[in-house]
């Protein structure tokens, strides 16, 4: 399942917007495992304790992230607080730095975000790819807002 570059549809808080879930993830990593694809974890990072997140803030995040990336880019979400992209290897920091921009330029200074990079390889299981990007976010929201760390172990 793709995400349409709907502005109007997706720029309003009001209207829930769908993503595939934490499910579908390791589905959509193993049906790219023949292409060269980088798996980017978008994590949000909050200012204040209050969880869960909105959900017009979700809306408003997903609707920035939907906006930033290319029709072929797959978008779903990881977690409570994660957002995975699937896009093709190479690409993955430019693109996290305009997602990590976009989300506190769309959900103001309360909210930011990091970001996690691994590299789908032959032979490495959809779960330890995921596993690697989440290991990289970790990293990143613990060195703050506007890091991104490219997964570069052996294990």
């Amino acid at each position: 399942m793709s995400i349409a570059h709907n502005q109007t549809a997706l720029g309003t808080a009001s209207f829930p917007v769908l993503l595939p879930g934490p499910a579908e993830v390791p589905a959509e990593i193993d049906a790219r495992a023949g292409t060269p694809t980088d798996l980017l974890l978008v994590g949000l990072l909050r200012r204040d304790d209050s969880w869960p997140l909105s959900s017009a803030t979700l809306t408003t995040v997903t609707a920035a992230l939907a906006w930033c990336i290319r029709g072929e880019d797959w978008l779903g979400r990881a977690g409570a607080a994660e957002f995975a992209v699937l896009l093709d290897a190479g690409a993955a920091e430019n693109v996290a730095e305009r997602l990590v921009t976009a989300v506190t330029t769309a959900a103001g200074p309360a909210l930011s975000a990091a970001a996690g990079i691994a590299t789908v390889q032959p032979g490495t299981s959809a779960h330890e790819t995921l596993r690697r990007a989440t290991l990289s976010l970790s990293t990143a929201r613990s060195l703050g807002a506007g890091t991104t760390i490219r997964y570069a172990g052996t294990r």
